[in-house]
């Protein structure tokens, strides 16, 4: 391969349609196990494609530190999920370099979760691993402890191991992740792990290149990534939902709602193609969770199949733009406690239904003061206290 002014790295493990784009390459990760495609491998040279199973996409970061020629602008992305332009299309090298001016780097949209990001971690994958990454990183680069701990408290992260950005930071990157991920390997005893879990290493790149960029200062800019062919997968994953809450398995629906978030988090953003269906059916489940945990089952039953539960979000969601339009509109409000009321619908199903219609502070703080004054005039003080202190979160 000659040096370019651009050469992004499309890791795949299977045959697919490369983007007809000049500038990216397919990059077969775990080509030592596996047939040749006829891209190009990750394990020619000094390599560990053997160990792709463990390390997933990174397999092939490692080539490309070891074996890719320099490039102004390089990266890695993945054979279905792509940075984007507004048509949809894999970023083309004008788009870069437009996205890029006055930035170092371009990484994936950063996830807000509900849980710190060491929480989450430990929800869907073993504890101690954390544990051997802060060892590790004691041991070989002390200086990065607390940006590691920050990290690891905070609620903000970014997904999928992609970024574009240039050789040299690409390969100061990787030297320092690898020295990282071979100390936690030398002493990670995977006894009792799944082969789910047994990706390990990927799923620690995902959180560690947060720290490193954040550590060496590195002014990066989000972009919008998008799946290719992911509607189809998506209309898959809505017609489980469906299944799921159609039968009143509610728990098994939550089960599958976590495992997609944590193996597909590109279904849960904007250019993903999902439809507003499939956003409600999302909706549903984190109710169903929230009102679990404190104990309120109101909103959410057995009673109600996918499409009545939809139903009854959309009614809501119509219910609370009428009221945003015109908070003065005395009947808008009546009607809408009305069917807060008549429906069986929580505090906290309303707030989950609030923050998702809209994420303007003070339209949530009118939202619930106008509820709290209805609740007051009906002589309900329980729920005109509860809806007051939502308002008060507003402020």
């Amino acid at each position: 391969m000659k040096s370019g002014k651009m050469n992004i790295y499309i890791m795949t493990h299977r045959e697919f349609v490369p983007p007809q784009v000049a500038g990216y390459t397919p990059l077969q990760v775990g080509a030592s196990l596996h047939e040749d495609l006829g891209y190009q491998r990750d394990d020619e040279g000094d390599n560990i494609s053997a160990k792709n199973g463990n390390y997933s996409e990174l397999t092939g970061l490692y080539w490309m530190w070891k074996h890719a020629p320099k490039a102004e602008i390089t990266g890695l992305v993945h054979y279905r999920r792509y940075f984007v332009d507004a048509k949809g299309d894999p970023l083309d090298e004008a788009g870069i370099r437009n996205i890029m001016d006055g930035h170092q780097a371009i990484m994936t949209p950063e996830l807000i979760l509900d849980t710190s990001v060491r929480e989450q971690y430990e929800m869907h994958h073993v504890a101690k691993d954390l544990d051997l990454v802060e060892d590790a990183i004691r041991r070989i680069s002390p200086e990065y402890l607390d940006t590691y701990h920050a990290f690891l408290s905070g609620n903000r992260m970014h997904f999928a191991n992609m970024i574009i950005t240039s050789s040299e930071i690409i390969n100061r990157y990787a030297e320092w992740l690898f020295s990282i991920l071979f100390d936690v390997e030398a002493h990670m005893d995977m006894t009792g792990y799944d082969d789910y879990n047994r990706r390990v290493y990927g799923f620690l790149s995902e959180r560690l290149i947060t720290v490193w960029l954040l550590y060496n200062k590195i002014d990066f800019v989000e972009h919008m990534v998008a799946l290719v062919g992911t509607k189809a997968d998506i209309k898959a994953a809505d017609e489980t939902f469906r299944e799921y809450l159609n039968r009143g398995d509610m728990d098994g629906a939550a089960k599958y709602y976590a495992d997609l978030q944590e193996k597909h988090p590109d279904y849960f953003h904007r250019g993903s193609g999902a439809d507003d269906d499939f956003i409600n059916h999302c909706i549903i489940v984190e109710i169903y969770q929230l009102e679990v945990a404190h104990h309120v089952m109101q909103t959410i039953d057995e009673g109600r199949d996918a499409d009545a539960m939809v139903h009854v979000l959309r009614e809501v969601s119509m219910r609370l733009g009428e009221c945003m339009q015109n908070f003065k509109d005395q009947d808008a409000r009546e009607a809408l406690v009305s069917y807060i009321e008549n429906e069986r619908i929580s505090p906290i199903a309303m707030a989950m239904m609030v923050n998702h219609c809209t994420e303007d502070k003070t339209q949530r703080l009118l939202v619930y003061s106008n509820i709290a004054e209805s609740y007051l005039v009906k002589g309900d003080h329980e729920k005109t206290t509860i809806y007051a202190q939502l308002a008060m979160q507003q402020q």
